[in-house]
């Protein structure tokens, strides 16, 4: 790897920096003669300005063994006609079929799920709007329907009535739906404002990860530490074996002395004018037999302490070597989850939502709605709240009730914004709900502006119904 050639690279995709600056990345040979650099796995194409394009075609790093050497000149790939997105929309149909749609009614209420392109969902939404029926809200679908079909889209409606009636109605609604210029005009506005959004998204991925790469790092240095401590004791082991070692020979050397004083003293006893005192002597011998045992459960002691140390000092170099290894795969994560969003849109026209990757981030927690747009709006700096929000999800912040709002909860810190007039004025509420058999907390972020609007807003909070306002699609 020392003798490749290796640049600085940043990623893109649809034009826009979604990670990077990435040192330190070596220059691989792609089939064809074109420079390529690895990335989520694969290798892309390497452009002008040392930069790669998600959107471009990539190949296992496999077929790429070789690499470009030091000093020599980079074959950078071709740049790409860009495409007009109008003119891709001009070619979709953007009239749905019966069989491409139909209504899902429960307890949420009515439901428009449908397949269609983005260009064709815009102007679908647009229609049901301009009919007289109110939009709650319009995504991309994340489950399956009442039928086992899995849609692309599903709007929301507010419409209290029988499934028929939605039906009759939604019909009407998309008899006039074609494809127009107003539409593709429509289209060129959500797909700019999507695009803003992904890129958002990115950035929010990108800070999560780097918090769970922080997190992860000061665990290293507390295994580090660890580590440190039990080779102080180790050491400090082996110099309490010396110190015993030296009192064992201490030992022999007495054991010696007094062996010879009392075959001394058995001699003069031979002597009958001679008075011995063989008391003293047996003091001694037992001042000697205590030492040695003494010497030897020291000796068992020593060698007991140097072994559990051993033992330790194992364990926490395969923590530590576990935790680097932690590490390299969270980045080779974060990497691949962007290839690999890439990939998905180019198949499928469609954008992750940062709702989305935040329950994915965290399973224990269901976010109202509209969370990802007061993030966006009011946390110019979202760290801190991302960050809570995982403590959150692993139980270790600290709640009190809402007083005056039995179902309630909310977190004791209160969460910096970002925004130098509104310094710790961010808040996080929650009340525990059911779904699917396992209790969830379904979590409302608030910026705070004042006493009174937090008033309002608790009151808001409180009169929501998980039955009828918790949507999970």
């Amino acid at each position: 790897m020392s003798g490749s050639a290796k640049v600085t690279v940043t990623v893109k995709r649809r034009g826009r920096t979604v990670d990077g600056p990435l040192p330190n990345r070596p220059v691989r040979m792609m089939p064809g003669g074109v420079a390529g650099i690895v990335y989520g796995g694969d290798v892309y194409p390497l452009h002008a300005g040392d930069t790669i394009d998600l959107d471009d075609t990539s190949i296992p790093k496999g077929r790429c063994p070789g690499f470009v050497s030091p000093g020599t000149k980079i074959p950078y790939a071709a740049s790409k006609t860009p495409t007009s997105s109008s003119a891709r929309r001009r070619v979709s149909t953007p009239i749905l079929a019966d069989d491409a749609w139909t209504i899902e009614h429960n307890k949420f209420g009515n439901y428009v799920v449908f397949d269609a392109d983005r260009a064709t969902a815009t102007a679908v939404v647009a229609a049901v709007q301009q009919s007289g029926l109110d939009v709650v809200r319009w995504d991309e679908s994340v489950r399956a329907a009442f039928n086992g079909r899995h849609y692309d889209w599903f709007i929301r409606l507010k419409l209290d009535a029988p499934r028929e009636e939605a039906v009759r109605r939604v019909r009407a609604a998309l008899t006039p739906v074609k494809a127009s210029a107003p539409a593709e005009q429509a289209a060129d506005a959500e797909e700019l404002r999507l695009a803003r959004l992904e890129a958002q998204v990115a950035e929010l991925a990108r800070k999560a990860v780097a918090l769970q790469l922080a997190t992860t790092a000061g665990y290293v240095e507390e295994l580090k530490a660890q580590l440190q401590a039990v080779e102080l004791r180790a050491k400090s082991a082996e110099a309490r074996a010396r110190k015993l070692t030296a009192s064992e020979r201490r030992v022999v050397t007495e054991n010696a002395r007094l062996t010879q004083e009392l075959d001394t003293a058995r001699a003069l006893a031979d002597a009958p004018a001679t008075q011995i005192d063989l008391d003293e002597y047996s003091q001694l011998v037992d001042l000697y037999s205590k030492e040695r045992d003494q010497a030897r459960e020291d000796a068992d002691e020593r060698a007991a302490a140097a072994a559990e140390a051993n033992e330790r000092a194992m364990r926490l170099e395969v923590d530590l070597a576990n935790a680097l290894a932690q590490l390299e795969n969270a980045n080779e994560a974060r990497e691949a989850a962007q290839a690999s969003a890439a990939r998905g849109s180019a198949a499928r026209g469609k954008s992750l939502t940062a709702r989305k990757v935040m329950s994915l981030m965290w399973p224990s927690l269901v976010l109202h709605s509209d969370t990802e747009d007061i993030i966006l709006r009011c946390f110019p700096d979202p760290r801190p709240l991302l960050l809570a929000l995982s403590r959150l999800d692993t139980g270790v912040l600290k709640i009190k009730n809402v007083e005056g709002h039995k179902h309630l909860r909310e977190v004791v810190d209160h969460i910096a914004t970002g925004d130098k007039d509104a310094a710790d004025m961010g808040r996080i509420y929650y009340r525990e709900v059911e779904l699917d058999g396992e209790r969830r907390r379904w979590v409302f972020v608030h910026r705070k502006k004042d006493d009174k609007e937090q008033k309002h807003e608790l009151a808001r909070l409180a009169r929501l119904d998980p039955e009828r306002d918790l949507d999970y699609m």
